[in-house]
């Protein structure tokens, strides 16, 4: 009896608002490569609003929704440019 091979949920963040964004294109590559392992979903975050952690309680619906897209993923990859030095954890 061959295994059946597991298959994991990948978020992968694209923050770019080009059409033709290399970053958008190697996550789609990535989704594309790995089919048969991987359930992918490419997450834009270019249109979430900035954090304001005085929101944090009762953050906008914007947020909720991708806090929630992220936790049901079994991994997550981040295809954006690295304006800043960190990204941070929340």
């Amino acid at each position: 009896m061959a295994d059946t091979p597991t298959r994991h949920k990948i978020a992968i963040l694209v923050g770019s608002l080009r059409k033709g964004s290399i970053n958008r294109k190697i996550a789609r590559s990535i989704c594309s490569l790995a089919s048969d392992k991987l359930d992918c979903e490419i997450i834009e975050i270019w249109a979430l609003a900035p954090f304001n952690q005085d929101e944090e309680a009762a953050p906008p619906a914007e947020y909720a929704r991708f806090r929630e897209r992220v936790a049901a993923a079994d991994g997550c990859c981040s295809a954006r440019r690295n304006i800043i030095a960190a990204c941070p954890a929340s």
